[in-house]
């Protein structure tokens, strides 16, 4: 089966983009940017104060009232293709110790989906630095900067510049392979400059090169390999010329391509296989083993002390078959403004926390939160790349900006995780 526009995984950084390239920019450094192609854009969460940082005019996200994102429009060309293979450079303060990341539109195979590139981790070295991005899957014009606004404890993010550069190969795949079975890549680039010439695909795994393809002419094409037999992460890489892209897939022993499978946590009658860890807060917690429409384990919360925030983790730590997609569960009642998050660990002890959401329905409502790509993370290896296999270990239940509600109660049921894995 040829997969032509399948879901990615995660993105890697591009090397060299041709300067052929089309390159647009906006400049940060005052109450009015300077556009050069790339204009100011709006949306919920999205806005800036302008000031003054590491001795520059820039633009700051102002957390505090909301705004954590700070976005912008890119101009595709009419003839760009969809997606389109793209390159973005942003220029930051490296002020504090958090994390950040980029949002964009993305082609999941079907529709254009929001989703954010590799995490950057700040150093707090107190310099004007920048980061890198190569986004193969963009799609439809808008991009920002987030800052993780659902994790109350991130920094504030000064911006100076922000860069797009349009160009490059790019490689699309499915996001995990059966170890050692042949399988469909779909190869693409955008760059009226290359449109005569002969260019080549490299794919390359941790050991070392699979196997390089040429063709001549214009237009990509889909081509056959050979997945290694070795399971874990690998990376294949697209070259034309001296630009060049990677994209990690995760390699699992299977006989099959890659299917969609639910992995139960817990139907959550009771909470009586997990393990809870409340950090200023005080937690009461109950069941009702009758099921149905009232059924669920029930948390009630009052976050006590300064403010720091405070949080609950609910732990039941269980093993992931291949990728994780995205956890999912039923919930009802009112967290006050608290967030339900939820925590993967991978197989050094580094952790991944995902936003879910705040609680607040009278109704049972399903929740589903996507576990897919670049998270927050700490711990283990530390370094952002899962090692696998994965676990679900939490459901966190994280306090609300200053000034939020400080107690609250909610239900929980039929916590799954889905993942994609070939069959065994």
């Amino acid at each position: 089966m040829r997969y032509r526009l399948a879901v990615l995984l995660l993105l890697a950084a591009l090397a060299v983009i041709p300067a052929a390239a089309a390159s647009y920019s906006i400049v940060l450094a005052g109450p009015q940017a300077a556009e050069h192609g790339l204009t100011v854009a709006g949306g919920p969460g999205v806005g800036h104060v302008a000031t003054t940082a590491g001795d520059r005019r820039c633009w700051a996200t102002n957390r505090h009232a909301g705004k954590y994102l700070i976005a912008v429009q890119v101009p595709l060309p009419a003839d760009a293709p969809q997606p389109a293979p793209l390159r973005v450079t942003v220029t930051y303060l490296d002020f504090g110790r958090g994390q950040w990341a980029l949002a964009y539109d993305a082609w999941d195979g079907k529709q254009a989906v929001r989703r954010h590139g590799p995490v950057v981790q700040k150093r707090n070295t107190a310099a004007w630095r920048q980061a890198e991005f190569y986004l193969p899957d963009f799609t439809g014009t808008w991009l920002a900067v987030n800052s993780f606004g659902s994790m109350v404890d991130e920094d504030e993010e000064y911006l100076s510049e922000i860069t797009v550069r349009l160009g490059g190969p790019a490689i699309l795949t499915p996001p995990v392979l059966a170890a050692g079975q042949k399988h469909f890549l779909q190869a693409l680039y955008w760059n009226p400059d290359y449109l005569s010439r002969t260019w080549a695909i490299e794919l390359k795994a941790s050991a070392g090169t699979i196997q390089e393809l040429t063709m001549a002419g214009p237009k990509p094409g889909d081509f056959e390999y050979t997945a290694p037999a070795a399971p874990g992460p690998v990376a294949l890489e697209a070259r034309l010329d001296e630009a060049r892209s990677a994209q990690r897939v995760l390699i699992w022993p299977g006989q099959s391509p890659a299917q969609i499978e639910s992995t139960l946590i817990d139907p959550t009658a009771t909470f009586d296989h997990w393990m809870y860890w409340p950090f200023a807060a005080e937690v009461t917690l109950g069941s009702d083993a009758s099921g149905g429409e009232a059924g669920g384990a029930s948390l009630a919360f009052t976050f006590i002390g300064p403010y720091r925030p405070g949080y609950v983790d609910l732990t039941r730590r269980t093993l992931l078959r291949g990728a994780p997609l995205d956890v999912n569960l039923e919930v009802q009642g009112n967290s006050g403004g608290a967030r339900l998050q939820a925590i993967l660990e991978d197989a050094s002890g580094q952790r991944f926390c995902y936003d879910l959401g705040p609680v607040q329905t009278q109704d049972w409502t399903a929740f589903r939160g996507s576990v897919q790509g670049p998270a927050r993370y700490w711990g283990g290896a530390g370094d952002g790349f899962p090692r696998y296999p994965l676990y679900f270990l939490s459901l966190r239940l994280v306090q609300g900006p200053e000034g939020s509600a400080a107690s609250g109660e909610i239900r929980l049921r039929d916590v799954f995780v889905r993942t994609m894995a070939p069959t065994p």
